[in-house]
């Protein structure tokens, strides 16, 4: 019989920190402290619920040949039929986006009715923070992707938008791809309300996003200079890529800031955008010449 693989550490602390229901923060670091310099205690099996053993399968399902995987999410939708975490593995593992995009609206259905009412009440704009929604976030994630990719631009911003309401702090980096698609439709007032929400931001995507969109307002102002060449001193292959006759053909799967694969992951995305903006090749260009 085939060794059945363990919850990970961190899901076991995310389920005993869920089932112990504290009712104040003192109770909350009591806990904590009493964990201090002991290996994290495994959630016992016969707590576990069906949601619980529907999530093992599907991260089991993980480990798998698509196929073999695929059995094994149907397992943990016939134990537990609203586990979200199966239809954003079937979305993932879907060659075909009308089925994708299927699976998808499923797991959203689930995530917009067990995530609402009191519980979108008590933790709306943190919901990162519960572990349990992230699921549902990356399938809106990847919703919204799928939404511009099939030129409904309208029905991404609606859904990039929920996603950043629903958790302030962006762990996901929507913010990055959002912006860029209301450069792209000249969606100037949500531009400037998302670019001042993170204005802290200091990588080199955004600073390339506020130099073209200051670019496309203002010409080649000063300010859109200054952006410019921020953007360029925090990652000097970017231009190149825009420049480039075609995008990357794919997304690279990690990057480091100022790597040339955070290039290729913002020129994905924005290589069409910078030419629909008329002059911005040719600034961006001269830029490129000035530093050689």
């Amino acid at each position: 019989m085939p060794h059945k693989k363990k919850s990970s550490p961190t899901t076991d602390l995310h389920r005993l920190l869920d089932a112990q229901r504290f009712q104040t923060i003192e109770e909350l670091e009591a806990f904590m402290n009493s964990l201090m310099g002991k290996p994290i205690p495994h959630f016992p099996e016969d707590s576990k619920t069906n949601r619980h053993k529907a999530q093992d399968l599907v991260n089991e399902a993980y480990e798998l040949p698509p196929q073999k995987g695929k059995i094994k999410v149907q397992q943990a939708l016939t134990l537990y039929p609203e586990c979200i975490e199966a239809y954003l593995y079937l979305a993932e593992a879907e060659n075909l986006p009308g089925k994708a995009k299927k699976h998808l609206e499923k797991g959203i259905s689930i995530g917009r009715r067990i995530y609402g009412g009191d519980f979108l009440n008590l933790h709306k704009g943190h919901f990162w923070a519960k572990p349990e929604t992230r699921p549902f976030l990356l399938c809106l994630e990847h919703y919204g992707m799928f939404l511009y990719g099939a030129s409904q631009p309208l029905g991404a911003i609606r859904i990039f938008e929920e996603l950043i309401e629903l958790n302030t702090s962006d762990n996901q980096g929507i913010r990055d791809t959002l912006l860029l698609i209301l450069l792209e439709y000249n969606k100037d007032n949500k531009f400037r309300k998302y670019s001042k929400m993170f204005k802290g931001d200091s990588l080199a995507i955004p600073l390339y996003t506020r130099a073209l969109f200051a670019f496309k307002n203002e010409d080649a102002s000063p300010r859109a200079e200054l952006w410019l060449k921020k953007a360029m001193h925090r990652n000097q292959f970017i231009p190149a890529k825009l420049l480039a006759s075609a995008p990357p053909h794919q997304l690279p799967d990690v990057y480091s800031p100022g790597d040339e694969r955070e290039a290729s992951l913002f020129a994905y995305t924005a290589h069409h955008i910078w030419r629909k903006i008329p002059g911005a090749m040719d600034w961006l260009r001269s830029h490129l010449h000035q530093k050689e």
